[in-house]
């Protein structure tokens, strides 16, 4: 609403004390035109149902959106550029940063029926500019959890787990009656309907079908994330899969801590009686990932990789804190009084 400076005093009253504190509107006063914006508790209500009611969606659960919104990598400090050595083992953290998306949301995002809402839109939220961003990784890995399968199309939608892209790759039959789930299901005794899957599908496919178990009771049908045994989407799960799919991400990032030490080394590191920083330091030499000048020039730094005390041999975890001619005097010198060759020594693990 405009205001001009013929604008008769009562109404301009009028308008301020009823109609822009009952939906909240914007009123702009004066040739300068100063913006006043102000909500009441009963019109931010009646605007948020209404655009509840255009959505059709509930709002996104974002658990933990502080740790998920914001990447930290170890070592780093406030206003200091850090390097992203290795990620860390998500067995031995704690913390699920997931994404819970309302079915409706979801049906949104497959379908795309609703173009205004599928769309980035000009001032986007960074978790729905997140959401249209991963879409391409979320949708292949959705499919259909079987209950009473009227919502489920059998050529169509993908629903089979054990098949490539959880859909039949055999044609829909011409005039073929059964379209939906819910025909290739006996309602009185709960199970696959063996003689129509057998006249239509291949044998491979009703093998496929079998193993999927039916509900004892009815229920709607659901969409779930089939890469969490939960069918839950989560931001942890995804990333592990989109690691799986890429083959230089499979030899950068090993999927668990066994390739170094067994699982029982592990639990007996985490139980050391030591401060915590002393146990990290040494998850950090045991996969070498330690800061020293030969991981560093791995990143493609420019550094000197040379031992800063003995400037002979390149600086590795090993040699700084085993080999070289100062660590070895340092291990003589301290209260464990260790005296040995270690030059022989290899490896961070030998050791």
């Amino acid at each position: 609403m405009a205001e001009t400076k013929n604008t008769v005093e009562s109404i301009r009253q009028w308008v301020v004390e009823h109609k822009l504190r009952t939906v909240g509107c914007l009123w702009l006063s004066g040739l300068a035109g100063s913006i006043a914006y102000n909500w009441s508790q009963p019109g931010m209500k009646t605007s948020v149902k209404i655009i509840h009611a255009r959505l059709h969606a509930q709002a996104l659960t974002l658990a933990a959106l502080a740790g998920a919104a914001v990447v930290e990598y170890y070592d780093h400090k406030s206003g200091a550029k850090a390097v992203h050595y290795a990620k860390l083992d998500l067995k031995y953290l704690s913390g699920v940063y997931c994404l819970a998306l309302h079915p409706a949301t979801i049906d949104i995002l497959l379908t795309g029926g609703h173009d205004s809402v599928c769309q980035v839109g000009t001032k986007p939220s960074w978790a729905w500019r997140s959401i249209l961003a991963g879409r391409k990784a979320l949708i292949p890995g959705l499919r259909w959890g079987i209950g009473s399968g009227q919502l489920i199309q059998v050529w169509k939608d993908g629903w089979i787990p054990s098949l490539y892209g959880f859909k039949l790759y055999s044609p829909q039959p011409i005039d073929c009656p059964w379209v939906k789930v819910q025909d290739f299901i006996d309602p009185i005794l709960k199970q696959w309907d063996l003689a129509r899957l057998n006249q239509v599908l291949s044998a491979d496919e009703v093998k496929a079908i079998c193993l999927i178990p039916l509900p004892p009771y009815l229920q709607e049908d659901q969409v779930l994330w089939h890469h969490s045994p939960s069918g839950t989407f989560s931001v942890r799960s995804a990333y592990h899969h989109l690691i799986n799919l890429h083959p230089m991400g499979r030899a950068r990032c090993p999927s668990s801590s066994s390739s170094v030490l067994s699982t029982d080394c592990w639990r007996l590191l985490w139980r050391l009686p030591i401060p915590p920083k002393l146990c990290w330091f040494l998850w950090r030499c045991l996969h070498n990932v330690v800061p020293v000048n030969a991981n560093i020039v791995r990143q493609r730094i420019p550094v000197d990789p040379c031992c800063l005390f003995c400037g002979q041999h390149e600086e590795s975890a090993v040699h700084l804190m085993v080999q070289c001619e100062f660590a070895r005097m340092v291990w003589w010198t301290s209260p464990l009084t260790i005296r040995s060759d270690f030059k022989a020594v290899f490896s961070f693990q030998e050791w």
